[in-house]
């Protein structure tokens, strides 16, 4: 059930120890995700070829996630990168 999960992004790695859901709403200090946060997120996955594992491009696609983190979402670039 969880390797589906995974397979439909409804789970997501941030970097090579923080996995974030599609259903939670807040950081864990409170803040309130940006709307575009999950949609932006999913792109980048999908683009670097994931769900297939023979595709899928794993360094360049977590330095594209902490890129767009660092431009888009600064707030929670420091949230999911300290």
């Amino acid at each position: 059930m969880l390797k589906n999960q995974y397979r439909q992004l409804n789970f997501m790695a941030l970097n090579n120890y923080q996995v974030f859901d599609i259903w939670t709403d807040k950081t864990g200090l409170g803040e309130a995700i940006p709307e575009d946060f999950i949609g932006t997120m999913q792109a980048i996955y999908r683009k670097h070829g994931w769900s297939d594992i023979s595709r899928y491009q794993k360094e360049e696609c977590l330095a594209e996630v902490k890129r767009v983190l660092d431009e888009r979402y600064p707030g929670h670039h420091n949230y999911y990168f300290r």
